[in-house]
């Protein structure tokens, strides 16, 4: 018997199609839901690739604590003023300036194209500025290949001296120059007359080379004659160059033109030359010296022969020698000074007229000195005190110690007017004071355009050197004088 088809009941079918409509409909919404976020969370993934693009814009985030959101605004920020530029007076016959020109200036000048200047190195009628990355420039006078471009023709711009890296100082006499490099070795190009380049010829080179055979050296001297003298790291001391006074310390007055030891001297500390003269302050306070004997310039020492190295008697715990005119001044660590070999222009400080003193004395009523300045002659004398202020006496012939007179002092005085200094560079007939906030002071003659119209006022007391400001660092030669300023 066959069984009859089954009818459904119309309403039933009609709401199980609604269940199901219902539930299609869910499970799609759910689908294009997860689809959608999926989609967003990618976009945003995508956008913090760096480099990805993207049409759909990220969402925004709040910017980290530490970024100023200020910095976005379309306000242009104010552009910042080149830090490490130079300025410059003085001589500038050869361009030694370094402003394009080879004119006398009455004020202060810019060495052009110059910034990032760490220090100044005028060497006779050359100048060097070595920047912050270590790298050398040089301008002026070129006639021995001094300025390390292949070429004897001088500049008035400052220009790159190509293959000299990581420099720490420049130095140099009679036109050879050389530059300590911070990894302790040396290169050296110019004259090269006395064998100063160390490379065992007298021949001129007009670019740099390293010196051979010489590492780890922490200090380098060269002598106004010539000599040249490195300290090393353990406290030897390697020589070479001129010798005509016996400054190379080997018994000897004939040139050295490759670097050898100086026997017997060890523990140095540093070393300072008057020209003709050496002296090495040893690790244990005490100064030995060599070289020229004249007025006493070589202490009372344990030896009549002034060409080796021989300790000076009564001098102990030394910080610092100064030098020059067969005339010396030590610093003590207790602030001290004592001076030894020729008194002219009452430059000892004794205040006694005697004509020279072979052994040091004590100058009269210092305390609390932090260094002392020479004239280029060497007659007149400054000391830095730890307070900032000065004291000076010595020769007064072109108003050097700021007194209003020109009468010569054979004892230390005050300078009335100056304080807070920072450094000194008297250079021939004129003194200038870098001053702790930047500015700074003159005295002294007005001649040579190296005061001129930059003091304002009659400099023979110290006037205020008007167009410097922000000041970081004061250098000097017998002619010209610089300043690195913090702004241009």
């Amino acid at each position: 018997m066959s069984q009859s088809p089954q009818v459904s009941n119309p309403k039933t079918t009609s709401s199980n199609k609604a269940v199901w409509i219902a539930l299609i409909t869910a499970i799609i919404l759910v689908i294009a839901g997860t689809t959608i976020f999926a989609l967003r969370d990618l976009s945003a993934q995508r956008a913090e690739q760096p480099g990805t693009q993207t049409a759909t814009e990220p969402v925004a985030q709040d910017p980290p604590k530490e970024m100023d959101t200020a910095t976005s605004s379309p306000t242009p920020e104010p552009i910042p003023l080149d830090p490490g530029v130079v300025r410059g007076w003085g001589n500038n016959t050869l361009g030694e300036l370094g402003d394009g020109t080879s004119s006398k200036r009455g004020g202060v000048v810019a060495a052009e194209g110059l910034t990032n200047v760490h220090s100044v190195f005028p060497i006779a009628r050359s100048t060097f500025a070595v920047l912050t990355d270590g790298t050398v420039y040089g301008w002026g006078f070129n006639e021995r290949g001094e300025l390390g471009d292949g070429t004897t023709e001088g500049r008035t711009l400052p220009a790159p001296i190509e293959g000299l890296e990581d420099v720490v100082s420049i130095h140099g006499a009679w036109q050879s120059i050389l530059a300590l490099h911070q990894d302790g070795t040396i290169s050296a190009w110019g004259y090269n007359q006395n064998g100063e380049l160390g490379n065992g010829t007298t021949d001129p080179n007009p670019q740099p080379a390293k010196v051979p055979g010489v590492k780890d050296v922490k200090l380098l001297e060269v002598t106004g004659h010539g000599a040249v003298l490195a300290v090393l790291t353990d406290g030897t001391v390697m020589a070479w160059g001129s010798n005509i006074t016996g400054q190379l310390g080997d018994g000897m007055t004939s040139d050295i033109h490759t670097p050898a030891p100086i026997q017997h001297l060890k523990s140095v500390q540093a070393i300072y030359s008057s020209g003709s003269a050496v002296y090495a302050v040893l690790m244990n306070g005490t100064v030995m010296s060599w070289g020229d004997a004249s007025d006493g310039a070589l202490g009372d020492r344990d030896s009549d022969f002034g060409y080796y190295p021989a300790t000076i008697s009564g001098l102990e715990d030394v910080s610092k020698v100064v030098a020059a005119q067969n005339a010396a001044f030590a610093i003590l660590q207790d602030g001290t000074v004592m001076a030894w070999g020729s008194n002219k222009g009452g430059r000892l400080g004794t205040g006694t007229d005697i004509a020279h003193s072979d052994k040091p004395v004590a100058v009269k009523s210092v305390a609390g000195a932090v260094d002392l300045y020479l004239t280029d002659k060497a007659n007149t004398v400054f000391v830095l005190l730890e307070d900032g202020t000065l004291i000076a006496w010595g020769a007064n012939n072109n108003g050097q110690l700021g007194d209003g007179s020109t009468t010569n002092r054979s004892t230390p005085e005050a300078i009335a007017g100056v304080s807070g200094v920072k450094e000194l560079w008297p250079i021939s007939r004129a003194t200038f004071a870098l001053l702790e906030d930047g500015t700074m002071m003159v005295w002294g003659d007005k001649r040579d355009g190296k005061i001129g119209k930059a003091a304002t006022g009659d400099p023979s007391l110290p006037v205020p050197f008007g167009d410097v400001e922000n000041g970081e660092a004061l250098f000097g030669s017998l002619k010209t004088a610089f300043v690195v300023l913090t702004e241009g």
